[in-house]
């Protein structure tokens, strides 16, 4: 089987889970973003938190188009990690990735980690654009990071992430309402070992009402929780680590 451009066969499917709540305003950019795709081998796996809006409407008429597309209705609102375990409990694909439904990625993402995947490495996170309104900063990643670099800060953007279940196995999001995908992470980096920042941007963080407001004490609380309870780190060294996080959200502010 060959891809569009018949560049090398394609052996290796990618599922991608997005989680979805009252997105009517963002999501079918989202979902775009990901049909038009120039690696084709994938599957879209949408799970609705409960939305109150247009969103199941909006995505029910992508099904009948594009059979790649799977779309699970939670019978409660039960948050974001629920959602995406319940995405990941339904993938078929070797390669798992994420993205949020008012997040986008660029056209040729799922072809740069297809190759790099082949190459060796177990998990890729890339460079990204972070748009508030009209504002847009470009933001670089470390190009590699190990377990100890990453509780100093979640240098991993959720919806530029995948990695290799066949390598690395599939874990669940706890829930904790903020920072879930940062515990998730640190749970998951004990097992990684060849990991890669892709030095592309290569997804569009977007910023809209709801994540704009959300409150930075709590993502603090939320974090020096993990550090203290999940961790068990000791306070000193949960206070040094919880400064570095501190200074790296702020070097990523517009």
């Amino acid at each position: 089987m060959k891809n569009s451009n018949n560049e090398y066969a394609i052996s290796d499917k990618f599922s991608i889970i997005m989680p979805c709540f009252n997105a009517e305003k963002f999501i079918k950019k989202s979902i775009d973003s990901v049909l038009i795709q120039t690696y084709k081998n994938f599957e879209l796996i949408i799970v609705d938190d409960q939305s109150t809006d247009r969103s199941a409407k909006i995505i029910n008429k992508y099904l009948d188009s594009d059979s790649r597309l799977k779309f699970i209705q939670l019978k409660r609102n039960s948050g974001a990690g629920a959602a995406r375990n319940v995405g990941l409990k339904n993938t078929t694909g070797r390669y798992i990735a994420f993205l949020d439904c008012d997040d986008r990625w660029h056209k040729n993402k799922l072809m740069i980690y297809t190759r790099l995947f082949k190459r060796g490495h177990d998990f890729l996170y890339s460079n990204y654009i972070k748009i508030t309104d009209n504002k847009r900063k470009n933001i670089m990643v470390p190009e590699c990071i190990d377990y100890k670099m990453l509780l100093k800060s979640n240098f991993i953007p959720l919806s530029s992430a995948a990695f290799d279940s066949k390598l690395l196995g599939n874990l669940k999001f706890l829930k904790m309402g903020n920072a879930e995908d940062y515990y998730f992470w640190l749970s998951m980096f004990h097992r990684v070992k060849n990991p890669l920042g892709v030095q592309r941007y290569l997804m569009y963080y977007m910023v809209t009402g709801e994540n704009k407001s959300r409150n930075k004490l709590k993502m603090f609380l939320a974090v020096w929780t993990i550090y203290r309870k999940h961790l068990r780190l000791n306070w000193l060294w949960a206070s040094y680590l919880i400064c570095h996080y501190a200074k790296y959200g702020i070097s990523k502010k517009l």
